[in-house]
């Protein structure tokens, strides 16, 4: 006898958990990777978002505090 997981949404949440986390790491993942690009990063640069918890600030820790190869307007 085969037990099935059930959840309080019922059976499956798992597959609409899986679902819901691909379209959100979509959502992240897709402007990290067009900021990267824009900012003259390589665009690998973009899948530390998916690192739980710590991957999007580190992303943003890097951006803000880094000289942009990509400025037009920077002063050395």
């Amino acid at each position: 006898m085969e037990m099935q997981a059930t959840g309080p949404a019922g059976p499956n949440t798992s597959d609409r958990t899986r679902v819901v986390g691909l379209v959100l790491g979509a959502v992240i993942f897709y402007p990290a990777l067009r900021i990267c690009r824009r900012a003259g990063l390589r665009w690998p640069l973009a899948f530390v978002v998916f690192v739980p918890l710590a991957g999007p600030l580190l992303l943003l820790a890097l951006l803000a505090f880094m000289v942009w190869p990509a400025d037009p307007m920077q002063r050395r």
